[in-house]
């Protein structure tokens, strides 16, 4: 059986490292570099480092310094945030990545994900997916949660996979913060839609989380708040 892999998530917003909560809260944590190192030292298996408001605004925090925040670290490292076009994945590559994390613009941009994959490798391409539960129904979000997307799970699902990514990223923003533990329906429901392995984000409070979102073979479980809260966690 494949080793799942544990994930810490770095969010910068204005330059800083932030813990976010619902996606609406977020409270400053510090230096994305120094919280890089920190997970690198510890003997994380990957990092993501998102700009998490990428999508929104047209900061370049990430696409400047991607190189520069992880110079000292040796842990493979997945970007994203504000990807509008090809240019800005390779920006990305050759900052440092080992992998792209595609949102908004993989939705908007029904091109984007095929190009990227075909240009870099679908193993490069990871698709992300904000999720929130209404009616007992999981709809898809974008532009960092502020915006319902017109497409539904399924659809959303479909398309990264049709378009060659090589990865799913699953946020549950209802979890997100919250350390209620993670969504396991959620990934459940996506495992069922798809066969592309699944990073599952969201709502880490305690080690026995983990243990318990494995039973259902996530290829990946990322925390951002608990990995920065609890050291050696």
């Amino acid at each position: 059986m494949k080793s799942i892999r544990i994930i810490g998530n770095v969010l910068i917003k204005n330059d800083t490292a932030v813990q976010s909560i619902n996606f609406k809260k977020y409270l400053p944590i510090g230096e994305p570099k120094i919280l890089i190192e920190y997970l690198n030292k510890w003997g994380i298996d990957e990092i993501i480092i998102l700009n998490i408001k990428g999508s929104l605004t047209k900061d370049e925090y990430l696409k400047k310094n991607l190189k520069k925040i992880t110079e000292n670290c040796n842990t493979p490292v997945s970007a994203g945030g504000g990807i509008k076009n090809l240019k800005d994945v390779e920006i990305l590559i050759r900052g440092g990545a080992d992998k792209v994390v595609i949102n908004s613009s993989g939705i908007l941009n029904n091109k984007l994900i095929k190009q990227s994959a075909l240009e870099f490798g679908n193993q490069a391409i990871i698709g992300s997916i904000d999720v929130k539960k209404k009616q007992n129904t999981y709809q898809v979000f974008i532009k960092s949660g502020t915006e319902k997307s017109k497409y539904s799970l399924l659809d959303t699902v479909r398309f990264y996979e049709d378009n060659q990514a090589g990865e799913l990223l699953i946020n549950s923003i209802d979890n997100d913060g919250t350390k209620i533990g993670f969504d396991s329906e959620l990934l459940k429901k996506v495992k069922s839609l798809s066969n592309l392995p699944t990073i599952i984000c969201g709502g880490a409070g305690n080690f026995n989380q983990f243990i318990d979102i494995s039973k259902y073979k996530p290829s990946g479980i990322a925390s951002g708040n608990f990995l920065n809260f609890t050291e050696h966690s």
